[in-house]
């Protein structure tokens, strides 16, 4: 047998080997996949757990709002919930985004919220900012984007009553505008004050966000980072991390 002949039979048969049809419901139905992956039904029930922490962020609606004409026209005047952000043990990792696309896990996909209590919670903590995109549909979209990434530890249940729990605990609001008074355009508030006030309030060190846009000026506040520990149940400190604002006086936008 020739060489070629060989090379061509030995190739056949690796594609035989790699590739077979087989029934999915008692021969009914056959589906084509590759034995070099994981059977469907075989693939990890469990993501493997790449996060060590949390960032809970909040967002100042009217500032949000500068940059987006999809705003509805009567919006919170306190800081909402934008996401539960699940991060890396390895910063350099970037975001965890997605990890559904990876994995098949049977809780990756958002299930409505059926407590009506909670709901209403929810819709005030952790609105969407878009008139074309309804709560739920905002909602579904950090799950499935950010907080699939927390499986199996932290359920979608866990993941929303945490994070509203957390929100609840410390009204930034309150905590900022106790100091402040109520928001001016004309007036522009100490980033140190602002931070200095939230320690001592939560122990922990927040992270502001200025500007963020062509549409937001760098000087206006946007929003607020706060670190929360792998079970998203209480506060932490932050790695090391400068705030990103331009200025040392933020306004806060009426």
């Amino acid at each position: 047998m020739s060489k070629k002949l060989q090379l061509l039979l030995g190739s056949v048969l690796a594609v035989a080997l790699a590739i077979y049809v087989y029934p999915t419901q008692k021969g009914q139905h056959y589906r084509i996949f590759n034995l070099m992956e994981q059977r469907p039904e075989t693939l990890s029930a469990k993501p493997k757990q790449n996060y060590s922490f949390f960032y809970l962020v909040q967002q100042w609606p009217k500032t949000f709002c500068l940059n987006n004409t999809d705003c509805p026209g009567n919006i919170p005047n306190y800081f909402t919930i934008h996401g539960l952000w699940p991060q890396p043990k390895n910063a350099r990792e970037g975001f965890l985004i997605d990890c559904c696309k990876t994995y098949r896990y049977s809780d990756c996909e958002f299930k409505p919220i059926q407590d009506k209590c909670f709901l209403c919670e929810l819709e005030k903590a952790w609105p969407s900012l878009n008139k074309s995109r309804n709560n739920e549909s905002f909602w579904r979209y950090q799950w499935e984007k950010h907080g699939t990434c927390s499986l199996p530890n932290v359920s979608q249940d866990h993941y929303f009553q945490r994070a509203v729990s957390l929100y609840d605990q410390y009204n930034l609001s309150e905590i900022i505008l106790r100091h402040t008074g109520i928001p001016n355009d004309n007036n522009s508030y100490a980033i140190a004050k602002i931070t200095k006030d939230i320690k001592n309030a939560t122990r922990v060190k927040a992270l502001i966000t200025c500007g963020g846009s062509k549409n937001i000026p760098d000087d206006y506040l946007h929003e607020i980072t706060l670190c929360v520990n792998g079970d998203a149940k209480k506060f932490r400190k932050c790695p090391a991390r400068r705030n990103k604002c331009k200025f040392d006086h933020v306004i806060i936008p009426r």
